[in-house]
């Protein structure tokens, strides 16, 4: 508020669009509605969800939602200042014009799914809220990260997340908090969803390889794509 109060701007994050009263708590996570395919959830998320026997005891806390935060924000929290919605289901031209509003400063709040990761360059906007940050996956928090901080002023990002978290969510949420650099966060990232197939479709996952670890090994395997390349020219 202080910072909205300095003629600052913000943006409010949810994992999800909007809210159903009647939906399965594992469709309101991973349905293909809510998530169209850039704001899915990476495939370490739903992991999570699967083995972590302290995550699916909370399936009666439902996740909020962009469009019901909102709502509530709007006429609770920030009544004295513009709020915006925007999500993969409006149209691009609204999008476009939200965006635009926003950029010029008559927004103040954008409430937002993960639409807004990248393209999205606003040096006014220093104040970002998180909410179910274990449900990102840590490039895409990183991604939106870097939303703020694009001008002089000090910015300041606030990861909201669930009490109970396994291993995994806890590593990626450590990851940012200890991390400022791009290359280390994908390194981590690769490390932690994995890297999914070489000849498929799959782009997390563990890599069935028989020795060999993408991350570990890294520099002999670059080592050895040196050397093949020396190879082919040679005997082409």
């Amino acid at each position: 508020r202080k910072e909205i109060e300095k003629k600052r701007q913000a943006y409010f994050v949810y994992p999800r669009i909007e809210k159903k009263e009647d939906e399965d708590f594992l469709d309101s996570i991973f349905s293909d509605e809510d998530f169209p395919e850039k704001e899915k959830p990476n495939l370490a998320a739903q992991k999570d969800f699967f083995e972590n026997p302290n995550l699916k005891s909370s399936q009666e806390k439902k996740l909020k939602s962009a469009e019901e935060m909102y709502d509530f924000l709007s006429r609770e929290v920030y009544p004295n200042y513009k709020l915006a919605l925007i999500h993969s289901k409006i149209d691009e031209e609204e999008q476009s014009a939200i965006m635009h509003a926003f950029k010029k400063g008559e927004i103040d709040i954008l409430i937002a799914t993960t639409v807004v990761e990248v393209g999205v360059d606003v040096p006014n906007a220093t104040s970002m809220v998180i909410e179910h940050a274990e449900r990102f996956g840590l490039a895409a928090l990183h991604q939106l990260r870097g939303r703020i901080g694009r001008g002089s002023a000090d910015s300041h990002c606030f990861l909201i997340y669930a009490e109970k978290l396994s291993d995994t969510a806890k590593e990626r949420l450590k990851a940012m908090y200890e991390n400022l650099d791009g290359f280390k966060i994908a390194e981590l990232d690769l490390e932690l969803r994995g890297p999914g197939e070489v000849a498929g479709i799959q782009q997390s996952g563990n890599l069935q390889l028989g020795i060999a670890d993408l991350v570990r090994d890294r520099k002999i395997l670059l080592e050895a794509r040196e050397d093949a390349e020396k190879i082919l020219k040679t005997k082409s």
